[in-house]
């Protein structure tokens, strides 16, 4: 029987922001790390991922790193709020933290914090499920209407979008969307796992 296939082998991802164990694990081992939070988290653990990497040797260039953040398209300060506080309840978190978790406000706001996540080394950004309405059509719709349209996003994944079945969940076409806002361009970084997962979306 012939072995796997181990060059290239599969990737692999570690989640968590642990600073002694998590993230010396990930510096060692991981193709991919993802933590939940926002610009703040992702700068500061990002740091001490980069002082681990160089404690063995290791390039932190090599690692993608991506962030979990609860998606609210809304200006409205009690909607906000309200995800903020739901977040906060599944996952134990602080006010501090749910307010650097939570993806909310106008969207130039929006924009600004996809470019800070940018900026602390984030390269691919996951909107989970849980914290969307049970009918999340109308959340993604608007999402590729609005932040869309303050960046070019390739044909190709707009004509996917519109031709998707209404009760499909287009989760996939999101996370794509969100890299193509500005996250990452595989065409100018040296992070192959960014780009194969960029091609793989």
């Amino acid at each position: 029987m012939p072995k796997p296939v181990q060059r290239p082998h599969p990737e692999l991802m570690l989640g968590g922001g642990g600073e002694k164990v998590t993230l010396r694990i990930a510096a060692c081992w991981a193709d991919h790390w993802n933590v939940w939070g926002g610009p703040v988290t992702l700068a500061q653990k990002g740091k001490i991922l980069e002082e681990h990497c160089a404690a063995v040797g290791r390039d932190p260039a090599t690692i993608l790193r991506s962030a979990n953040m609860a998606l609210v398209m809304s200006e409205d300060p009690a909607e906000i709020e309200k995800v903020q506080r739901l977040y906060m309840a599944r996952l134990g978190a602080d006010e501090a933290k749910a307010r650097d978790t939570v993806l909310g406000g106008s969207v130039a706001q929006t924009l600004d914090t996809l470019g800070r996540l940018a900026a602390a080394g984030v390269g691919m950004l996951f909107i989970p499920t849980m914290f969307l309405p049970c009918y999340r059509r109308p959340v993604l719709d608007r999402f590729m209407a609005e932040l869309a349209a303050a960046r070019p996003i390739p044909g190709d994944l707009v004509k996917a979008y519109a031709l998707m079945p209404k009760q499909t969940d287009p989760m996939r076409v999101l996370q794509a969307s969100v890299a193509v806002l500005g996250m990452h361009d595989p065409d100018t970084t040296d992070n192959s796992h960014a780009a194969n997962l960029r091609k793989a979306t």
